[in-house]
């Protein structure tokens, strides 16, 4: 049986480049939308810490008052923190690897050279995240390694799942950018 021959790396980006040019822009306009919001929400929440104090005392009256600076934090830090500017840099992230490969002339921008310690870092971003979860539940006179083995944490399981992406997408990218380099480089 005869083979065909496999395409080159130029050969595809040429057969595809429209659709990569779509994903690059649509990539870089959802990550700047989102760190633009986290940064607007992280900015309206201080403002409201920082201006409205009984309106903020209201908001966390139901709270013991020790949890009270861990909910402040939660507020201010957590919400646009995980859900839009990490998610934001890894927009902005993968616009720029699509963008490195499009043009040929560019060297990696800034972001990109990066990238496998932006990706280290949102994995580790991730695990610091389990920290309250850990918190909750030793609050609750659970012993907590006797919760993790008897039972299926979805915490765990999900942030564990998010790491091992994390981790590969970065050691994958390590690896890539030199092959796109060399590629490059071929005539």
């Amino acid at each position: 049986m005869e083979r065909k021959p496999e395409m080159t790396l130029k050969q595809a980006v040429e057969k595809h480049r429209k659709w990569l040019e779509g994903y690059c822009i649509l990539s870089r306009l959802m990550g700047w939308l989102l760190i633009v919001t986290g940064i607007g929400t992280l900015g309206y929440a201080a403002w409201i810490l920082l201006t409205e104090e009984t309106r903020v005392n209201e908001m966390f009256a139901a709270f013991p008052p020790d949890r009270i600076s861990d909910m402040k934090f939660w507020m201010i830090v957590h919400e646009p923190f995980f859900p839009m500017i990490l998610p934001g840099l890894l927009a902005l992230l993968v616009a720029q690897l699509l963008r490195y490969l499009l043009d040929e002339n560019t060297r990696p921008c800034w972001l990109l050279r990066h990238g496998e310690e932006v990706l280290y870092f949102t994995a580790v971003a991730f695990l610091i995240n389990l920290i309250p979860t850990f918190r909750l539940l030793g609050e609750n006179n659970r012993p907590l390694w006797g919760f993790i083995l008897g039972g299926i944490n979805p915490n765990l399981l999900l942030v564990s799942a998010e790491l091992t992406i994390l981790i590969g997408l970065a050691q994958a990218l390590r690896r890539v950018l030199p092959m796109i380099e060399e590629a490059k480089s071929l005539v």
